[in-house]
């Protein structure tokens, strides 16, 4: 019998089979128990760390909550000075929103009333109107804006005492996203909104609240039907 007779190749292949095998079961024994050890390795390393860290951040709250009361019992600030000041910051950060805040809705009625007047021009399609370097422009101006607006509303050191601010950045959110998928890209004139979502979303009063808009940032439903 020699080393090509058939059985033999056979034999020795479901040997090195076997072997093989054998092997990656070992392997995969073992490397469990190695991951497992590594894992928590990895995790009694960074446990005291992440300790640390906790403890500091908790600290820092715990300093935080007892300079209110602190500042409650009057044993900081005697004189007032700390909150005179927050006051001042306050009504000029007011100022500041309330001046942005009507520029942007200034600015979406403009934009509005320069779609239609492109497509009451002639065209044909809302997308003319839509991509009109006006347009393009105002467009931009309500995305920046709206941002912009949402940034001094986060920064507003009265936010949690000002509902009204908060639903109003609840709803500015949106607006960048709105415009920069506007419908009158891509609808015909007589079939677009009279409308837009965005400057339906920013009027205001009780007729706005019928026809289903966002009320200084309170979203309810039907933004998107036309009035």
């Amino acid at each position: 019998m020699t080393n090509n007779d058939p059985v033999v190749v056979i034999g020795v292949t479901v040997g090195v089979l076997l072997l093989a095998y054998v092997l990656l079961w070992a392997t995969v024994r073992l490397a469990r128990p190695v991951r497992y050890a590594g894992a928590r390795a990895a995790s009694a390393f960074t446990e005291p760390i992440s300790s640390v860290f906790d403890n500091l951040e908790q600290d820092a709250r715990f300093e935080r909550l007892e300079d209110e009361v602190q500042r409650a019992l009057g044993e900081r600030d005697q004189w007032g000075d700390e909150a005179r000041s927050q006051i001042v910051v306050a009504a000029v950060a007011a100022q500041r929103i309330n001046v942005i805040n009507q520029a942007l809705r200034k600015s979406v009625n403009q934009c509005l009333a320069t779609h239609w007047a492109v497509a009451g021009a002639g065209a044909t399609h809302m997308s003319e109107a839509a991509r009109h370097p006006l347009s393009r422009h105002l467009r931009q101006r309500v995305m920046d804006l709206s941002n912009l607006l949402s940034q001094k509303i986060t920064a507003y050191p009265l936010l949690l005492d000002s509902p009204e601010l908060i639903r109003l950045q609840l709803g500015l959110r949106w607006i960048p996203a709105t415009c920069a998928t506007c419908p009158y890209w891509s609808t015909t004139v007589v079939e677009a909104p009279r409308v837009c979502p965005t400057a339906k979303a920013m009027a205001g009063g009780n007729d706005a609240r019928k026809n289903g808009a966002v009320v200084d940032g309170e979203i309810v439903d039907n933004c998107e039907r036309d009035v």
